[in-house]
């Protein structure tokens, strides 16, 4: 039967700075989870919210401000879509919304692997509150 043996270091420091695996693990499950609040906003940002909300606070702040960001890009949607409806414009509606979901994107990005958390007018003073 083969036996389990244990490698130690008598310098204690030797390990000093390493993250083991599997703390290493669930800080990359963490940052990419701000990204993904912000990828479908009212789908992923009420997830995020609900799963990581209670354990950590940048987390529940970008899954609310991702949500709310999804609700207002809807809103705004449905606005933009009516008033280039009757002005047969559809394409310019469709570039706008793009860019605010790429700039939800980078909120993401930003908020992950940067560690700089973006707090967007009106909606993320709610976001702070909740």
């Amino acid at each position: 039967m083969p036996t389990k043996t244990t490698v130690t270091s008598a310098d204690p420091k030797a390990g000093a700075g390493k993250a083991s695996s599997g703390n290493r693990a669930a800080g990359d499950n963490e940052k990419i989870m701000f990204f993904i609040a912000y990828v479908i906003p009212l789908l992923t940002g009420l997830l995020v919210f609900l799963m990581y909300g209670s354990k950590d606070k940048r987390l529940r702040f970008h899954g609310i401000q991702a949500f709310l960001y999804g609700v207002a890009t809807l809103i705004f949607s449905w606005l933009i879509a009516l008033v280039f409806f009757f002005f047969f414009l559809g394409v310019i509606a469709d570039i706008v919304l793009l860019l605010l979901w790429l700039y939800g994107l980078y909120i993401g990005y930003k908020a992950g692997y940067e560690d700089k958390d973006i707090e967007l007018p009106f909606i993320g003073s709610m976001a702070k509150k909740s």
